[in-house]
């Protein structure tokens, strides 16, 4: 569970209080750390632009895109205790912008150098351009 309080607020306080309250019994571990400025609204919608194009050129939804691209590039391994492991894609939700740039960095690489395909870089992107992938990808899935 990942919640967002803010130590000046009562009702906050009060919401984390409840959560805690409703816990089974048990030994918890609970990571409290300040909060990041998450990725901006353009930057996520940019990224969700490159996933559309990339869709478009290979023909997989950009769901499952973004399931794969996460898989490879935010992702950990959680060891468990018989030796064996999983590899757990980690969401991109909370990636503050310099993470989600370096993250969506590593996305348009993989498109160009592995499948071939060109991304257009964010500050050469016109919104007819955002609007003509949205419009193809709508109707191609």
């Amino acid at each position: 569970m990942v919640m967002v309080i803010d130590t000046a607020s009562e009702a906050d306080k009060r919401k984390l209080y409840e959560a805690i309250k409703g816990l089974k019994p048990g030994h918890w571990v609970f990571d409290i750390k300040p909060q990041k400025n998450i990725r901006s609204v353009d930057q996520n919608s940019y990224y969700w632009f490159v996933l559309n194009v990339i869709s478009l050129d290979t023909g997989q939804d950009s769901l499952s895109l973004h399931d794969e691209f996460k898989r490879l590039f935010n992702s950990r391994i959680e060891f468990k205790t018989d030796g064996k492991y999983k590899v757990i894609a980690d969401t991109t939700t909370f990636l503050d912008t310099g993470e989600f740039t370096v993250y969506l960095d590593k996305v348009i690489r993989y498109a160009e150098g592995e499948l071939g395909i060109i991304i257009p870089r964010a500050d050469r992107v016109s919104e007819e351009q955002f609007r003509n992938v949205r419009e193809n990808y709508k109707h191609n899935f």
